[in-house]
């Protein structure tokens, strides 16, 4: 297979890997879903109101939660889709990377310095807290980068090629790692992160 040829699959593959990125990222985070997100949100926050003022939930009110959950669902595959994504890719960067002198590896990570990832796992953590233990994703995120300004590299407050910013998509893959760690709670609503009763 000569160069030019290799060249041409490559940039169809890339062109197709960022066409199913946009599609996953559309169906995870696209208007209509955090719009959904806000209505699943509204609805709970109703529904406990009336609850602790002992008034009957309407079966209306009921199914609507109901179908907004089923609907958001869907987001949910897409983003662990993305995640398994992500994951193949980075394990091919890697064996890529592998034959690169040690010289060349210092070079490169000192230019893509990012904050360190404790910083992202306490601040997740403080801002939690600071909800009372739960709060929407949207809310922990503004909180960090209220609390943590001054702390981000240009790497950190740069984009990524799908659009989302790369401390927000680290912090994105540090809440995974802390579910699996069981510091946060891997069944709370969608959209929304919250400590387990340990680490509150």
């Amino acid at each position: 297979m000569d160069t030019d040829k290799m060249k041409e699959k490559a940039e169809k593959l890339i062109a197709e890997l960022k066409k199913l990125i946009s599609e996953i990222r559309e169906v995870e985070t696209g208007p209509e879903t955090i719009e959904k997100q806000k209505q699943l949100q509204a609805i709970d926050k109703t529904i406990q109101q009336m609850q602790k003022a002992k008034i009957a939930i309407p079966d209306e009110m009921r199914h609507l939660k109901s179908k907004l959950i089923g609907e958001l669902a869907e987001s949910d595959e897409a983003g662990k889709l993305l995640l398994s994504i992500i994951t193949e890719v980075n394990e091919l960067f890697s064996d890529l990377a592998y034959p690169l002198n040690k010289n060349k590896n210092k070079r490169i990570r000192k230019k893509g310095r990012t904050i360190d990832r404790a910083k992202l796992r306490n601040a997740i953590i403080s801002a939690l807290k600071h909800y009372g233990g739960s709060a929407a994703s949207a809310d922990v995120l503004n909180w960090m980068e209220a609390n943590l300004k001054g702390q981000f590299t240009v790497v950190d407050l740069s984009c990524r090629e799908c659009g989302q910013i790369v401390w927000q998509n680290n912090t994105s893959w540090e809440r995974y790692k802390m579910i699996k760690a069981g510091i946060l709670k891997s069944d709370s609503p969608h959209g929304t992160w919250e400590l387990n009763e340990d680490y509150k």
